[in-house]
């Protein structure tokens, strides 16, 4: 039997022709009602699905605002270090590496990566970094080439620079700090990372060579690691035409601990230059890098004007007590002399006594002049003050003055140039002829009686006395290596 319209093969049933037409119109009824209920079911699958696809969308949506949130920052830093860079770039060199490198990364910013573009700048960098030698390429060049500690490569410069047609260097040296171990030399048989030993300035290479295993145990029972490595380097100084500037080569390189006396670095200066010399190799001088040890060669003087400035700010002094003799030095013999003189015999005035100004040069040479000078010996209660001026008025013509002519005998017709060399003769001149100026001025304030009483007062004695106490305050070269010693 086939189904009519509306039914399905599973609502069909058989029904016996004793059974009422009730039954029939209640499975229909319950037909119906599922029918109803199935369409119920459906709707209700229908509108979860679609609620399921809008907070799946919303989800998206908030996912995607939340990506563009954070990636918003992050390409407004990058565009703006770009912009910076780019800005930077214009001002300083369009082939800068480092602007090649940022523009290459703006313009690959939103390209596919089979697509990245390269400027020729990163291209060159590329090929240099792929050409650069590694680290095993270096190691087989120092197999082939050795190097030794503390051996000065004097032929191999020479060579360098008959390359380059340089003959004129400048020499450098630095200590840079390194880890204390010891490491054998293979190829020298020699052991590296002790102190290197100094004899007369000079480093001793290959001096750690041990033939049994007692001598390498004694040698790091009594011997110090080294855990400074001094470098000295060379560096042409070429023809002002040469576009590039020629590279520096190492001449030297050894372990130290920096313990090192004025007179080793002297004597080495000494043998570099003389080597250096004996292969037409011109030195210009030498730099330590700011090492105090190197400044122990040199006197270090005060220049004229802050001398001369001193002596002024001491007279001015109100703290300050000077005396010579039985006299006294003071500023209040200025200020009388300001209020008691015309302004045109002294040309003083306050301001150039003031103790506040301690650099005012000017004032050191109005209160020394010669007006200021012949006023004070007007009164005998000023001898002390006029020595000390005229003392200040020396030392602004010696310190000072470049263009000063000699002392000269008074029968001589002409001046001496001032340009001639001087000799033994002329100095031992000069030095007596200000000694006996000095004798007057100690004369002049009564001080001669006491220094004649303790034989001061002559040239001989009073030289035996700064000779005692020049070498009571001199260090000799042992003393000063005990000093370097416990530093």
């Amino acid at each position: 039997m086939l189904p009519s319209d509306g039914e399905t093969q599973s609502s069909i049933s058989f029904i016996p022709s004793l059974k009422s037409k009730k039954q029939l119109v209640n499975t229909q009824r319950q037909q119906t009602s599922n029918l109803a209920f199935n369409n119920q079911h459906l709707k209700s699958l229908r509108e979860q699905n679609l609620n399921q696809n809008n907070s799946s969308q919303s989800q998206k949506r908030k996912f995607d605002e939340n990506e563009k949130q954070t990636e918003a920052p992050l390409s407004k830093k990058i565009n703006k270090i770009i912009s910076e860079k780019n800005i930077s770039c214009s001002n300083i060199n369009s082939s800068d590496i480092l602007c090649a490198l940022l523009s290459t990364i703006e313009l690959n910013s939103h390209r596919s990566p089979n697509n990245f573009r390269y400027s020729n700048p990163s291209l060159r960098f590329a090929a240099c970094l792929f050409i650069v030698s590694s680290v095993y390429v270096l190691k087989n060049y120092y197999n082939y080439n050795p190097y030794s500690e503390a051996e000065f490569r004097y032929d191999e410069s020479k060579v360098y620079l008959d390359s380059i047609q340089c003959q004129f260097v400048f020499l450098s040296e630095d200590c840079s700090a390194i880890i204390p171990r010891v490491e054998y030399d293979s190829t020298l048989n020699s052991f590296n990372g002790f102190v290197t030993p100094i004899a007369d300035g000079k480093p001793v290479g290959n001096a750690f060579n041990c033939q049994s295993f007692e001598e390498f145990k004694h040698l790091i029972e009594t011997k110090p690691r080294t855990n400074l490595v001094n470098v000295h380097l060379l560096q042409p100084i070429s023809d002002s035409n040469l576009y590039v500037t020629p590279s520096a080569t190492v001449l030297s390189a050894y372990g130290t601990d920096n313990k090192i006396t004025a007179i080793d670095i002297l004597k080495r200066w000494l043998m570099i230059y003389q080597e250096l010399h004996s292969r037409n190799i011109r030195v210009l001088g030498f730099a330590t890098d700011g090492d105090p040890n190197p400044t122990q060669l040199f006197l270090f003087m005060q220049d004229g004007i802050h001398l001369c400035t001193k002596i002024r700010n001491r007279l001015l002094s109100p703290n300050a007590q000077l005396k010579m003799g039985i006299f006294t030095v003071s500023v209040k013999h200025l200020y009388q002399l300001i209020k008691t003189k015309n302004k045109i015999d002294h040309n003083l005035s306050k301001s150039d006594i003031n103790v506040r100004d301690k650099q005012n040069f000017s004032s050191c040479q109005k209160i020394s002049d010669d007006k200021i000078l012949n006023l004070l010996l007007l009164n005998d209660h000023y001898k002390a003050t006029f020595n000390y001026l005229l003392i200040l008025n020396l030392l602004i013509m010696a310190y000072t003055q470049p263009k000063m002519k000699r002392f000269t005998h008074e029968t001589e017709s002409s001046n001496i140039d001032e340009d001639d060399d001087f000799n033994s003769d002329n100095v031992e001149t000069i030095i007596h002829r200000a000694y006996e100026t000095a004798q007057q001025m100690v004369v002049f304030v009564g001080m001669s009686k006491d220094l004649i009483k303790y034989n001061l007062f002559n040239i001989e004695e009073s030289s035996h006395m700064a000779q005692t106490l020049f070498n009571l305050n001199i260090l000799t070269e042992s003393e000063i290596l005990v000093l370097d010693g416990r530093n």
